[in-house]
C-alpha cells in the first residue's frame, strides 16, 4: 500500500473538503438509540454481572440498597464495515496493483469514519476472512487498521458466498458495509453474496477496482493472459480473439454494475491510474445525489 507521511495530510484534507460534501453520510456526531459508554450521561440502570465496576454509581447504590451503573448515550452512531479482497487477482497492475488502490480506500473511509466518531472494522478475505479488526472508533484501532493494511499481501482465490454470508449472519445491527474488490472470478456468486447484506438493510457501497491495462487491452501481437489465482495461462496469438475478450470484459463488468444498481446498491468503479482523491470526491458528490 502507498501509505507514506503524505497520506496523512492527505487524509486530512479529504476529511476537511468533504465535510460539506459527506454530511449525514456516515452519519457520526449525532445521538445514537444505541447504548454504550461515553462522555454523555442518560440514565441510570440496574447492575449486570459483567457490567464494569468503575461505571456503578456508589452514591445511589448506597440510596437504594440495590447496585446501579451509570448509562450513557453512545456517541459512535454508526458501525462500518469495510470488506477487503486480498486474493491473488489483486496483485496486478502496473505501475499500482489493484491492491494498493484497495487498501486506500480503506484507508481513507477508516479515518473519516473514525474522524466522524463512528466505528470502523476491516475483514480482509480470499478463500476465507484471512483478518478480521472488529469495529472500533479508536485511535489505537485506526493504526492497527492502517499497519494492517501496509502489511498486506494477495493470496489463495476468491470464495465470496460462504464468507458474505457468515458476515451477513453475525452482523447484527444495521451499518454501512463496503465491499473492495476486482469481481473477476465468480461475479455471478459476487452478486448473490453483496445482496445478503442488502436483504439484511445495510447500506451497501461496492468499489469495483481494475487496472487500466484490463480496461484497455490492445493487441501487440501474440500475448501470454494469465490467470493470476489459478496460476493458468493462456496463449492468445489472434487479434480477433483479443478484441472478443476485451469486448467480453467490458461487458461482464458493465453487467455486474447494472445488476448492483437495480437491487439499489451504489456502485463506484475505480481504475488503478486514478487520483485517489479525485476518485473519492467524485465518490462523495455521486452518493449525495443518490441518497437524495
Amino acid at each position: 500500500m502507498r501509505i507514506d507521511e503524505s497520506i496523512i495530510q492527505k487524509l486530512k484534507r479529504l476529511e476537511f473538503r468533504a465535510k460539506n460534501v459527506v454530511e449525514g453520510f456516515l452519519l457520526g456526531l449525532h445521538p445514537s438509540p444505541y447504548h454504550g459508554y461515553s462522555s454523555e450521561f442518560k440514565e441510570h440502570r440496574e447492575y449486570h454481572p459483567f457490567d464494569e465496576i468503575k461505571y456503578i454509581d456508589w452514591k445511589l447504590t448506597a440510596r437504594r440498597e440495590r447496585i446501579f451503573v451509570k448509562k450513557f448515550q453512545e456517541e459512535t452512531n454508526t458501525k462500518v464495515y469495510i470488506l477487503l479482497d486480498a486474493s491473488n487477482s489483486m496483485d496486478y497492475g502496473e505501475p499500482v496493483k489493484k491492491i494498493d488502490t484497495a487498501s486506500e480506500i480503506c484507508a481513507i473511509f477508516s479515518y473519516l469514519s473514525f474522524m466522524q466518531r463512528d466505528a470502523p472494522g476491516l475483514y480482509v478475505f480470499s478463500e476465507k476472512i484471512e483478518k478480521i479488526l472488529p469495529p472500533r472508533a479508536t485511535k489505537k484501532h485506526i493504526s492497527i487498521m492502517f499497519r494492517t493494511l501496509v502489511e498486506l499481501k494477495p493470496y489463495g482465490k476468491t470464495e465470496p458466498v460462504r464468507i458474505f454470508r457468515g458476515l451477513s449472519e453475525k452482523i447484527k445491527r444495521k451499518g454501512v458495509v463496503i465491499i473492495i474488490s476486482d469481481f473477476l472470478k465468480k461475479p455471478e456468486e459476487f452478486l448473490k453474496s453483496i445482496r445478503y447484506f442488502k436483504a439484511k438493510k445495510h447500506l451497501v457501497l461496492v468499489f469495483h477496482i481494475l487496472s487500466k491495462e484490463e480496461i484497455t487491452l490492445k493487441w501487440r501481437g501474440p500475448v501470454t493472459l494469465k490467470d493470476m489465482e489459478y496460476k493458468q495461462e493462456y496463449r492468445v496469438s489472434e487479434r480477433s480473439e483479443v478484441n472478443y475478450l476485451k469486448r467480453e470484459f467490458l461487458r461482464n463488468i458493465n453487467f455486474f454494475e447494472n445488476e448492483l444498481l437495480k437491487s439499489k446498491i451504489f456502485y463506484t468503479r475505480v481504475l488503478t491510474d486514478q487520483n485517489i482523491e479525485k476518485v473519492f470526491l467524485n465518490f462523495l458528490y455521486k452518493y449525495r445525489r443518490y441518497a437524495i
